[in-house]
């Protein structure tokens, strides 16, 4: 067998990694890369936009978390930076994602008092002044959609835009419509069809009518192909599906306050999806961190409740076990345990940034509280942290001869996508079981199809893996656990799992490797990190070869 590519790989293989990568790209991808570089200023009509809210009713968004700490000093990702000047919006020494967060002005949607509405408009003066047209970061298409959709709804909530801001958003707006991230599609694509859509609906002039069409029809064009049928996200990713939940929400809002009824596409696509987001939640009301997916950057699941109840939209009753076919997640619900298992592919084929080497993983509670856990996302900035995050070492799977399942590279390429060739569920009875195969270490001819079935009887949570192949092969079994959990040694390859002191479950490894207990990371939130145990296992075995590890939880 072929030992695992090393960090240095020959320029070949390189090559054959980029096109292993490339070739899934859509034409108007790699057209849109090209093409968006001939693009300079924007229309003339723009100037002639003018402020027009809508004067229907305006649903209370859900809040965001507060930015600002003081007049100019701002706390993103657990940093907190002055923004003295015009040189501090630029932050060169800060990473991209941070840099990024300080141009949406997700602030303005953060519960305020007089003296903050007084910061936050100073700061809003403060950026035009200091952000020139073009100016990057702040003019690429990606904050340009969040701080515009930011501003107005700031300004739906009562609050006054000067002339400097309205025109600013003008300006924006025209600016954002000849520079729409076709290069990317997916989430970026939407966000930006979503904020020609509120320009539309909040101004008036030739150009804001145009901007109406655009974004509206584009929305609704990419919802029915980002939305599947089971109502998740197709880059399967729970937290940018929260926030795309949102945004079908914000649309909605504000064709209410326009007096127009929301599109039916809006209504549906936000019930679907809230079902979605219930399904994907642990009991504590989070979502399971699989792909990119980090706490507090998207709406918890009951902010988006209420705000979808105070739209009217239908909240449909959502199982204990349910099997999401088109997303490829499936819920075990059982005696103490709730599963929430990924038999996904990476995402879709043409962008899957934010997908991890996960296939097979999964996350579980006991008795209501997280116990078993990935890795998390702590940053977006490409080097060794990023790249373990999103690699299987950092997930609880088999992985095999130290390879990733899916070639993931840089801070948002895949090359080989590991793919489920099998999957099978039966949700009902006392003892709920879901199945599946992925074929990533198959492509990668490190061993044959990796196959592995979870299962739910009474207080045990079970987990078998067969690892097909000839010859050997060196493999290891990982399990995180959540930062409350201790481990304690009880014997050969067994743990007692405690929380406070007391055991809360029992795990039982295979016997056919070597277990230790380590410590090791876990990243919840953007620029956070905690330190957790895992529990590995490893040795070299004859293929084909069968693992099986139990979960028992404790009576203590």
């Amino acid at each position: 067998m072929k030992a695992a590519v090393p960090v240095e790989a020959p320029l070949f293989e390189r090559a054959a990694r980029l096109w292993r990568t490339a070739c899934h790209l859509r034409p108007v991808q790699v057209w849109n890369r090209v093409s968006r570089r001939l693009v300079h200023g924007v229309r003339s009509d723009v100037s002639a936009v003018v402020l027009e809210l809508p004067r229907g009713p305006w649903a209370t968004p859900v809040a965001a978390p507060s930015v600002l700490v003081a007049p100019g000093r701002v706390r993103i990702h657990e940093v907190e930076r002055d923004i003295a000047g015009a040189d501090d919006w630029l932050a060169p020494d800060m990473a991209a994602l941070w840099r990024y967060h300080l141009h949406y002005f997700d602030e303005l949607g953060a519960p305020a008092d007089a003296r903050r509405v007084e910061w936050q408009s100073a700061l809003m003066e403060r950026w035009i002044r200091e952000n020139p047209p073009g100016r990057a970061p702040a003019w690429d298409p990606y904050p340009v959609s969040l701080r515009t959709v930011n501003w107005l709804k700031w300004a739906l909530a009562g609050h006054r835009l000067s002339p400097a801001a309205v025109a600013s958003l003008a300006l924006q707006a025209g600016w954002l419509e000849r520079r729409l991230e076709f290069h990317l599609l997916a989430n970026h694509l939407f966000e930006n069809a979503k904020a020609l859509w509120f320009a539309g609906a909040c101004m008036r002039g030739d150009a804001a009518s145009r901007w109406l069409r655009r974004g509206r029809a584009l929305a609704l064009d990419e919802l029915r192909e980002q939305v599947l049928a089971d109502g998740g996200h197709f880059e399967r990713s729970p937290m940018y599906h929260a926030r795309m939940l949102e945004n079908v929400l914000d649309l909605a809002n504000v064709e209410r306050a326009c007096g127009r009824e929301p599109p039916v596409e809006l209504r549906d696509a936000a019930a679907r999806m809230l079902a979605w987001l219930e399904t994907m939640s642990h009991p504590d009301g989070g979502f399971a961190l699989l792909n990119d997916a980090a706490a507090e950057q998207a709406p918890a699941l009951a902010e988006l409740r209420d705000y979808a109840r105070a739209l009217g939209v239908a909240l449909p009753p959502v199982p204990g076990s349910r099997w999401l076919a088109d997303s490829g997640y499936v819920r075990l619900e059982g005696g103490p345990w709730v599963a929430i298992a990924d038999l996904a592919p990476v995402g879709p084929d043409y962008q899957p940034g934010h997908a991890h080497a996960d296939t097979l993983t999964f996350e579980a509670s006991l008795r209501g509280r997280r116990l078993v856990v990935d890795t998390g996302t702590s940053t977006y900035e490409p080097g060794a942290r990023r790249s373990h995050e999103r690699s299987t070492a950092a997930h609880n799977v088999l992985a095999v001869q130290g390879v990733n399942s899916s070639e993931v590279w840089a801070g948002f390429r895949v090359g080989r996508r590991a793919r489920v060739v099998e999957a099978e569920t039966r949700l009902d009875g006392p003892s709920p079981w879901a199945a599946g195969a992925h074929d990533g270490y198959l492509q990668q001819r490190v061993a044959g199809l990796c196959r592995r079935r979870w299962q739910i009887d009474s207080d045990v949570l079970r987990v078998e893996d067969r690892l097909d192949g000839v010859g050997e092969g060196s493999v290891e079994w990982l399990l995180h656990l959540h930062p409350s959990v201790q481990v304690q040694p009880a014997g050969p390859a067994r743990f007692r799992l405690e929380r406070d002191g007391r055991a809360v479950a029992m795990f039982t490894g295979d016997p056919a490797l070597c277990w230790f207990a380590q410590a090791s990371t876990y990243h919840p939130r953007f620029g956070v990190s905690e330190p957790n145990w895992r529990i590995r296992g490893e040795g070299r075995v004859a293929l084909p070869a069968r693992f099986r590890c139990e979960l028992s939880a404790t009576n203590d």
